[in-house]
């Protein structure tokens, strides 16, 4: 703040000067006298009015409070459908989808309670019957007369009876269509000898059995097959006992009634799937149970496959469902919603009226006073008593400030000749104290504005010294890529390489200053697994290119079997260009021309220390070296072997915050004027 800024505020606390020469005195320790005239109490009763009314341009009270009320309701009606999508919807649908679920594997079960049912009641007790016993071996007729009849079809829902002897001859055979009650054939089932490895002539003991499903050419089946028995169960075999349904149209209408829903059976391999069923057939086939797919906001369909006697898919159940819990869930949240939007309504409603009874109407009231008063300029008017709450205080507030005003006045009346008489001394004084002001807060502010430049530049200094040596490497590799751009040279035939170079390393700029501000904080940040080769891959990317244009040979020696480790792949990259850059800045200083032994050697290999696996990466160069007597300081922030102005000591201990962020070590080896050894310890995932 400058000085004539501080001085109209100094001069006001002494002193005012009207425009009619008369001197007004605002109350100070300085020993003057309160002295207010009729234009002062004016003023600070339309300071008041204003406060109580806000500013004119802006929104009326009421409107605020409408707004605000809105809001709120707007917000728990916004909240309650939030709460809908993320919570109670989902939960409908997966009630939805359990129930979907449940209803599909209800017509499985259906079906293969047919199956056990053809199996159990009839498949069983024919098979196991000493009379199917001896007929296998004497082909009587009484028992084809007696039990091989047509009503034995129709009267049980059978569609296929076949008795094979022990060698797998047909001794009898029959299929029935029981719409025409007449005999049809299945190429599946001739009546020759049938080959050894048919799959219905798998069981030979007694308690074993084939039931399940089986694919004919003209129609499914459900069949089931059994030993021939003694009534006893006892053996030996003499046979094969088969019997079968169509699992046809008729059939799976009677299985719809029973499930109370409408299913469909869709043979698989003989009929075109559509996209939808082919959908839920892969994903069955992969693991699912069973398939939901919803149609529209009113249907599902659900799926289910059934496979054959011999473990391969068959059918594919299909079954077109209502979603009824979906539909009452969402009708009932909305149902909800819109109570809760009424209720908020009335709630609205009735807090404006309880805000305008209690608080609006008393304001308008008071505001009305204050404006009167400030046109009238009365200070014997007198609010009548408004309650005990804050408007009754602020009400009982502006009286008291009424009768001071009021004992003011009668003082300003009586005291106004002997300020008259006093006036040339009082300005004499004002002015003498103002010039002292003046000259204090002149040199006040100068040193107030001098520290506060001085601060901000050394921080800006420090920051910038430190900063700019730990962004130049990549600021390097950004311009390395803009000239190869303005050459037109194109890395590994791919043009954007490039330019992703330049986007990457310019984030990396940003990475630089974050670990700087991580190392002052303390802080740490890994992400993921990380392969070194490749962080060193990264980092040579961006230095080789200038550490060879000086002549430096670099040999590179990682162990192949380089396990990963565990960090922010940047962050680690950063210490590899920062250990690059000093050995490039030690061996120019050693070797300022090309030479045999200007080398940077990096070799990594994985070995264990004290009982843990580690990654070791060793940076070694053949330049100038360190003295022995600044090893132990090479990490301190802001310490640097390098001349002044030449560095900033901040690199090194960057990188021994990063490694020790990442749970490593950075330790040096160091012969002056021979070599430097930088070891880096990354442990193991």
């Amino acid at each position: 703040m400058s000085p004539k800024e501080h001085k109209q505020p100094v001069v006001s606390s002494c002193v005012r000067l009207s425009q009619q020469g008369r001197l007004t005195h605002e109350g100070q320790r300085g020993g003057l006298d309160a002295v207010l005239n009729q234009s002062e109490v004016r003023r600070i009763l339309h300071a008041v009015r204003l406060s109580l009314r806000g500013v004119n341009q802006k929104m009326p009270i009421r409107w605020k409070l409408i707004l605000l009320l809105g809001m709120l309701i707007g917000l728990f009606v916004g909240s309650q459908q939030l709460l809908h999508s993320l919570i109670f919807s989902p939960s409908f649908k997966n009630l939805e989808q359990q129930e979907s679920r449940r209803n599909i594997k209800r017509c499985v079960q259906c079906i293969e309670r047919e199956i056990w049912h053809l199996d159990e009641y009839f498949g069983s007790d024919w098979a196991a019957w000493d009379d199917t016993y001896e007929f296998v071996e004497d082909r009587n007729e009484d028992y084809i007369e007696s039990n091989l009849v047509d009503t034995s079809f129709t009267d049980n829902d059978i569609n296929l009876i076949y008795i094979l002897n022990a060698t797998h001859e047909v001794v009898w055979g029959k299929v029935m269509d029981l719409a025409t009650e007449r005999e049809i054939t299945l190429p599946e089932f001739h009546k020759g000898t049938w080959r050894h490895d048919h799959p219905l002539l798998a069981p030979r003991s007694p308690g074993e059995y084939v039931a399940g499903v089986m694919i004919g050419q003209a129609t499914p089946l459900l069949i089931s097959s059994r030993p021939i028995l003694s009534s006893h169960m006892q053996g030996p075999s003499r046979g094969t006992f088969i019997m079968a349904r169509f699992l046809d149209a008729n059939l799976i209408q009677t299985l719809s009634k029973q499930v109370d829903f409408d299913f469909e059976v869709q043979v698989l391999g003989a009929m075109r799937l559509d996209a939808e069923s082919q959908a839920a057939l892969y994903q069955i086939l992969a693991g699912e149970e069973f398939c939901v797919s919803i149609i529209d906001d009113v249907r599902l369909n659900a799926y289910a496959l059934l496979r054959d006697i011999q473990d391969q898919p068959a059918l594919l159940i299909r079954a077109e469902l209502p979603r009824d819990i979906s539909m009452t869930g969402l009708r009932a949240m909305r149902s909800a919603h819109g109570s809760i939007a009424v209720l908020g309504l009335l709630q609205l409603l009735a807090a404006l009226l309880l805000i305008e009874r209690t608080v609006l109407a008393r304001l308008t009231n008071l505001e009305r006073f204050v404006r009167q008063v400030g046109i009238t300029a009365d200070a014997s008017s007198r609010l009548s008593k408004m309650g005990g709450d804050e408007l009754g205080q602020l009400a009982h507030n502006i009286n008291a400030m009424l009768e001071s005003l009021e004992k003011a006045q009668a003082e300003l009346r009586d005291t106004e000749a002997q300020l008259r008489q006093s006036q040339e001394v009082l300005e004499q004084r004002v002015r003498e104290k103002t010039s002292e002001l003046e000259k204090q807060l002149t040199e006040r502010s100068r040193i107030e504005a001098e520290a506060v430049v001085t601060a901000h530049l050394a921080s800006l200094g420090e920051l910038a010294a430190g900063v700019a040596h730990e962004i130049n490497n990549p600021i390097n590799g950004i311009i390395n890529y803009a000239q190869l751009l303005k050459d037109g040279v194109v890395a590994h035939g791919d043009p954007n390489r490039l330019t992703d170079g330049i986007l990457k390393e310019g984030e990396r700029i940003a990475r630089i200053v974050k670990n700087l501000l991580a190392f002052a904080r303390q802080d740490s940040d890994f992400e993921g697994r990380v392969m070194i080769p490749q962080v060193l891959e990264d980092a040579l990317s961006l230095m080789e290119r200038q550490i060879r244009r000086d002549g430096v040979d670099i040999r590179i020696h990682l162990a192949a079997d380089l396990p990963e480790v565990r960090g922010h792949p940047h962050q680690i990259q950063q210490v590899f260009i920062n250990l690059m850059s000093n050995a490039r800045y030690a061996l120019n200083k050693r070797f300022p021309d090309e030479h045999a032994e200007k080398i940077l050697e990096i070799s990594g290999k994985q070995l264990e220390k004290d009982g843990n696996r580690i990654v070791r990466i060793v940076f070694r160069d053949n330049g100038t070296g360190i003295p022995k007597n600044m090893l132990s300081h090479l990490c301190e922030p802001f310490f640097s072997t390098k001349p002044k102005g030449e560095g900033t000591g901040l690199g090194l201990s960057i990188s021994h915050r990063i490694m020790t962020d990442h749970g490593g070590r950075l330790a040096f080896e160091s012969v002056e004027g021979s070599y430097t050894k930088v070891i880096l310890d990354f442990p193991v995932c």
